[in-house]
């Protein structure tokens, strides 16, 4: 058998290092031929002009980047970016990955049906659930085969629809025996020593090799390493580095910095400032988020990976390479990301099944080819050093490096992304997932008078309607509760800040729905029962068995108080000649919020605790009418 010769890889640091043989096959044109299938994603080349406002000119790519989820943007001659390796301070954490098992799990956990297992059966009864503390609903427990711990499936994070079969075990036990999915931690190095590490690591891979190494060709022996695993490469990745605690690529916007770099600053495309840009609803933002508002670094080597995932709330993002090898990128349009999805549950079905929430983890690769096999689109881009690549709303994308590259990427939202934005915390609330930040409060910040005054007209109507959808479903889950209380399940209502004796903590402050996670803003449900446990509206019933005089509504602003915003804001905004109608997956607004979990109802800790003035009315036993309009 031909071969492209004898190679070693490195394993180790390099002054201590171990090495092994393998043959790298050469390319077989009847086998390798996809490679050449897959559509290249649009190059851009902006105009000066057209570059002068960047998220302007990413509005007008829009329809382009929606049917390819990730696009190229060349920046034009006579900008002045960033010139050549950032300076990093501080020596930076690595993640360890094995290539060759991005498609193979350490522990798939394989099912079998336990549900009648004499021993399961034997001891369930005596079991609490670790989570919720409840011994009911035993059908539904498992039994963590290490450990003993009960858990009811619904009280997983991500919850499970059913039983799994065969042995299981708990996240705790999984993580304590290196079992759970995932990378490990690689050593910290100085930028020096890790493309030392790096340049070495790929000369000995190649070694032997004749003619240049090609783009096509990197990308070949990286899928072929995962595809066939016949031998395990472990490289090194170092990845969501703080850019303000490691150093930006870019001029930071810190105050610090003389004039021309001042001047340097305002290109629009520096991306320590990109997320909070005019045209960016994160502006709306009280705070900085690292990796969101704050730009994260990438230092990667040949095969360093970023496994398939799509953005957090499904942002759009925005990466820079500034100096090194090239990275490829593979991706998805987010319009295709539910058919991405079933794909990938149908290539590691075992694993799905033990790690419903698998698509969120980022520690999975599945080759184009399969992809493009079953119908799903997929698009690549060579992103050079001095290149742009954005990826839309809901996009799946995922890639590697061809050699040692830093690269730096952030967040933003243009007023386009508001649905998306509201179908990724649906999809956070059906995985117990919890999300970054409230989406309500960012469009709710955004409508107040402070915020406002930097939104043109159309992001203020784009914020409008989400603002009105997020109203019209308050409305009805509140009508809800009204009805509710009529018949003994609603008693009281208390505004956030304010208790029977005077002022208090903002209950709804940083508070998630023990049942799905969605974190509260406008309002959510208590009971003197576990005054520490709050559901949101949509899961009111499921709060606790406890009769309704015992509950209590917290509101941050009452129904008028949002109207009178939106009046308004409205007032502000000019009236859109046609009404704007976001695509939502379910047109009744109230149920789009409903949870299949099952109920969990009377599963929580009682807690047998006096309450702490949070209450606007004293308690009785006697069933009463709520008459505040909330």
């Amino acid at each position: 058998q031909s071969t492209w010769g004898r190679t070693r890889l490195l394993k180790g640091n390099c002054s201590q290092s171990e090495t092994m043989t393998f043959e790298v096959s050469p390319p077989d044109p009847a086998i390798d031929g996809w490679i050449d299938t897959i559509p290249e994603a649009p190059v851009l080349r902006p105009s000066l002009e057209e570059f002068q406002n960047p998220l302007k000119y990413i509005q007008q790519i829009v329809p382009i980047g929606q049917r390819t989820g990730i696009v190229k943007i060349i920046p034009p001659e006579g900008w002045d970016g960033p010139h050549g390796m950032p300076e990093v301070k501080l020596r930076f954490p690595t993640r360890l990955q094995n290539i060759s098992k991005l498609q193979q799990f350490r522990n798939p956990n394989k099912p079998r049906r336990s549900g009648s297992s004499t021993r399961r059966q034997a001891s369930v009864d005596h079991v609490m659930c670790e989570v919720c503390g409840g011994g009911s609903h035993e059908e539904v427990m498992l039994l963590c085969d290490q450990c003993g711990g009960g858990h009811h499936i619904f009280c997983l994070v991500p919850p499970l629809t059913e039983v799994p079969e065969g042995d299981w075990q708990c996240t705790w036990c999984r993580q304590q025996n290196g079992e759970d999915i995932g990378f490990d931690d690689g050593k910290k190095y100085s930028l020096e020593d890790f493309t030392r590490l790096a340049t070495l690591f790929k000369e000995r891979y190649f070694e032997g090799r004749e003619g240049p190494l090609t783009l096509r060709d990197v990308e070949l022996e990286f899928w072929k390493i995962i595809d066939h695993r016949a031998r395990e490469v472990e490289v090194l990745y170092g990845s969501d580095l703080n850019a303000n605690t490691y150093g930006s690529g870019f001029t930071p916007c810190d105050g610090s910095e003389n004039d021309e770099a001042k001047e340097n600053r305002n290109m629009g495309w520096n991306l320590n400032q990109f997320a909070r840009l005019n045209g960016s609803l994160l502006v709306g933002f009280p705070h900085d988020i690292t990796g969101i508002t704050v730009p994260w670094l990438y230092v990667g080597m040949i095969f360093s990976s970023f496994c398939w995932h799509n953005e957090d709330h499904f942002f759009y993002s925005i990466s820079y390479n500034h100096t090194g090898g090239a990275k490829t990128w593979y991706g998805v349009p987010g319009s295709n990301a539910d058919q991405f999805e079933q794909v990938m549950r149908q290539s590691f079905p075992d694993v799905f099944l033990a790690h419903p929430d698998l698509h969120y983890q980022i520690v999975t690769m599945l080759s184009p080819r399969v992809l493009m096999k079953q119908g799903v689109p997929v698009y690549r881009a060579h992103h050079m050093p001095g290149e742009f690549v954005v990826t839309f709303p809901a996009a799946y994308h995922a890639g590697f490096s061809h050699d040692v590259n830093f690269t730096e990427a952030v967040n933003f939202a243009t007023p386009d992304w508001l649905p998306w934005g509201f179908e990724a915390v649906q999809r956070y609330r059906k995985f117990r997932r919890l999300p970054v930040f409230s989406h309500e409060e960012l469009v709710w910040t955004c409508c107040t008078s402070n915020v406002r005054t930097q939104l043109d007209t159309q992001m203020l109507n784009f914020v409008i309607a989400e603002m009105k959808h997020i109203y019209e479903t308050e409305k009805i889950l509140r009508s809800r509760l009204r009805q509710a209380q009529r018949a003994g399940m609603l008693l009281v209502r208390c505004t956030a800040g304010q208790g029977v004796h005077g002022p208090t903590n903002d209950t709804l402050k940083d508070r998630n729905c023990v049942i799905c996670n969605y974190q509260l803003f406008f309002s959510g449900l208590t009971c003197e029962c576990s005054p520490d446990k709050i559901v949101c509206l949509n899961h009111a019933d499921q709060l606790c068995a406890c009769p309704a005089f015992k509950h209590c509504l917290f509101i941050r602003h009452t129904l008028q108080e949002i109207d009178q915003v939106l009046s308004q804001a409205e007032h502000e905004a000019v009236r859109p000649t046609t009404t704007i109608k976001f695509p939502r997956q379910t047109d009744n607004i109230a149920d789009s919020y409903a949870s299949d979990l099952p109920r969990q109802g009377t599963e929580f800790d009682t807690i047998n605790a006096k309450m702490f003035g949070l209450l606007s009315c004293k308690r009785n036993t006697r069933k009463r009418k709520c008459e505040i309009d909330v």
